[in-house]
């Protein structure tokens, strides 16, 4: 359309030139001077009109670049807010897969540490007294088991020194003396951990708590008793 306007645009003042020609050619008398004063003069009018045109064309024609130019800068930023976000979800994907492969290898690493450990699984007692100073030799004349040290990980429960296995608890003269050496028990879902003495009421502790409690009385000659029931212990206790 905007071409078509151009085109009728040259086209009335191409007649308008021969129209003026026309009219000097019929008039002999006309001097030449006046001649080439009116083909100046359609000429200027033509070149006035032509320059209108052109830059009404370039006019009506800029919206519609500046508008493709526009429409492709928010196609190009859509893109690359598309690329952006496809870019995040796979590195959010690749990092849950990351942590899903680090917890099933720790898991994994975890249960194998379990199956690595020899626990001490018959029923019974088993009984120490706290002297770490002793670093877990017995004592030469009564031959009394000594506890170097205690921790518990998890649900494992590890001490160190010289320990006595007790099948019947009130029969220490049978006792079945264990030698300086690691030894680990497990500990059951509802284990009781606990501080008793006298006629006191027990004091219970968490796993946390029990052993802060042992570093504060490890070399206090208390007594270290583990119950041990069908494989796990049910209870630990210091007691006087």
């Amino acid at each position: 359309m905007k071409i078509n306007t151009f085109n009728k645009t040259l086209l009335a003042a191409f007649m308008a030139v021969s129209l003026a020609a026309c009219t000097n050619s019929g008039t002999p008398e006309s001097s030449a001077a006046e001649n080439t004063a009116v083909s100046t003069e359609a000429s200027e009018e033509n070149k006035d009109i032509i320059e209108e045109s052109i830059t009404e064309d370039s006019e009506n024609n800029k919206p519609a670049e500046e508008k493709e130019s526009v429409d492709k800068s928010e196609e190009e930023t859509e893109n690359k807010d598309s690329q952006t976000a496809d870019k995040k979800e796979e590195k959010d994907s690749t990092i849950d897969v990351k942590k899903e492969e680090e917890a099933q290898a720790s898991n994994k690493e975890q249960s194998q540490e379990n199956n690595d450990i020899k626990y001490e699984e018959r029923d019974g007692l088993y009984f120490s007294t706290l002297a770490a100073s002793k670093n877990g030799e017995r004592d030469e004349e009564f031959n009394s088991p000594y506890l170097a040290n205690l921790k518990i990980e998890g649900d494992t429960l590890t001490v160190e020194g010289t320990i006595d296995y007790l099948v019947n608890p009130e029969d220490f003269e049978s006792a079945e003396k264990y030698e300086n050496a690691a030894y680990n028990f497990k500990l059951s879902d509802n284990v009781t951990l606990q501080a008793v003495g006298g006629l006191a009421e027990p004091e219970y502790f968490s796993k946390e708590e029990f052993v802060e409690y042992y570093q504060k009385v490890k070399d206090s000659g208390l007594a270290l008793k583990i119950d041990v029931e069908n494989g796990i212990v049910t209870t630990v206790s210091f007691a006087s």
